[in-house]
């Protein structure tokens, strides 16, 4: 996908009534943030990392100018695995891809 491997947007979010840096706000690592527009039915593989779920739109994650929402809209995808380098690993449009992308991680990251 076109978008894996690009910078992640870090867009103004209100957090505590305060406009922060979207890492600011929520903290560094591993964080899969999903477009509030499209839940996604999924479940966290066991992983050797913290990854932090994070939703467009909920408390800590509503953006001022929405920045994500027109990035998530531009490649059309509704969640993002973002690196804790703030590089994007991968994009999913659904459950299913979103699923097969968390596989993936999990495969690429377990110790042998």
């Amino acid at each position: 996908h076109p978008a894996n491997g690009t910078l992640f947007p870090q867009p103004w979010v209100l957090r505590e009534g305060a406009a922060r840096r979207m890492d600011q706000a929520v903290g560094g690592g591993w964080r899969l943030v999903l477009r509030d527009q499209a839940p996604l039915a999924f479940e966290l593989p066991a992983l050797p990392v913290m990854v932090q779920v994070l939703y467009l739109g909920s408390p800590g994650l509503t953006e001022t100018e929405g920045v994500l929402g027109q990035w998530f809209a531009r490649h059309d995808c509704a969640a993002a695995l973002v690196r804790p380098d703030h590089y994007v690993y991968g994009v999913a449009a659904n459950a299913a891809e979103l699923a097969a992308m968390l596989n993936r991680l999990a495969r690429e990251i377990t110790p042998v």
